[in-house]
């Protein structure tokens, strides 16, 4: 028997550092990216790309697994909504057909209210913006569709690392440390030094994930961070990298928020201090 793992979102953020990982770590398994359409893959919110998916054949005998990562990026839309809800529906009614021994679901803690200092698995989902109910939309998709051993959902806690185009400030900070020209831009400006996240990188968020096939975990999950630090002191430790070149200007207001998800039990083993994701992420640097 093989063993098959399909990820979508493929050539995205998360997408492409999940299937590039995932190559390594199973190394004797088929991992294949289900990319966007903008890189010749399929429509996932569209009927039709189950037409596309029947190009993948399968033995009856192979282990099929599904990390559905690709999400619609139309932050705070109906059409947003209905896009994380569809593709959710078709991935899903793929899988279904097609036997998966596992689906798992990448979702985040935008279910959960905007204003909160703490929050675990067991606090009530309350979405404050409507990307946030496009994805519990596509959770209660998944949980009508695919009977409860086979499906996973992980709740992800932000999401730190290389990105082309950053929506996380940590992000921002990361990219703009890596461009030798940002000396001679503005700086990038820090409002408030004292904002305390524990934001999960691209490394660990793939631990958890690897974990849920490895020890055929069901059910709902959050993954976050190890540590909880401030924005002032994720920068400080990018600005001390070797050939960093972060501009960056403080101009604290003087105010305090904490966010804080603490992470399924399941996931403290996959989880790193900020210093040695940094670090690895530091030597794997984007040229």
């Amino acid at each position: 028997m093989s063993k098959k793992i399909f990820i979508t979102g493929a050539n995205g953020f998360l997408g492409s550092s999940v299937l590039e990982l995932a190559k390594k770590h199973y190394h004797d398994a088929e991992v294949l990216g289900i990319f966007s359409p903008r890189d010749s893959g399929p429509d996932l919110t569209s009927e039709s790309c189950l037409g596309f998916l029947k190009k993948f054949k399968f033995n009856s005998q192979d282990e099929k697994i599904l990390i559905h990562i690709a999400a619609s990026v139309k932050w705070n839309t109906i059409e947003g909504v209905n896009e994380n809800s569809s593709m959710a529906y078709y991935i899903g009614k793929w899988a279904l057909e097609n036997n998966f021994a596992r689906s798992i679901l990448v979702s985040g803690t935008n279910v959960y209210p905007l204003i909160l200092s703490k929050a675990d698995i067991h606090t009530p989902t309350n979405p404050g913006n409507l990307y946030g109910l496009g994805k519990i939309c596509a959770e209660k998709v998944w949980e009508i569709l695919l009977p409860e051993k086979h499906r996973t959902v992980v709740r992800l806690c932000g999401i730190w690392g290389w990105q082309k185009k950053p929506t996380l400030f940590w992000n921002t900070i990361l990219k703009n440390a890596l461009d030798a020209e940002s000396k001679n831009n503005p700086p990038l400006i820090l409002k408030r030094n004292n904002s305390f996240r524990n934001y999960i990188s691209t490394i660990e968020a793939s631990r958890c994930l690897f974990k849920v096939i490895d020890s055929k975990l069901d059910g709902i999950y959050l993954a976050s961070g190890l540590e909880k630090i401030s924005l002032y002191d994720f920068a400080q430790r990018v600005k001390k990298k070797n050939s960093s070149h972060l501009n960056i200007a403080f101009e604290d207001d003087g105010k305090t928020d904490e966010q804080y998800f603490e992470p399924s039990a399941e996931f403290k083993d996959c989880l790193l201090p900020v210093d040695q994701v940094l670090s690895t992420l530091w030597e794997n640097k984007p040229l």
